[in-house]
């Protein structure tokens, strides 16, 4: 899997409302 920085932003952002992991799989 590729470390995209929109993931880590995200993760941290709306981590609270979407999971990363539904975000990487998107991503994926």
């Amino acid at each position: 899997m590729k470390t995209n920085p929109f993931i880590e932003i995200s993760g941290r952002k709306v981590g609270r409302d979407f999971p990363p992991l539904v975000i990487a799989e998107n991503w994926n």
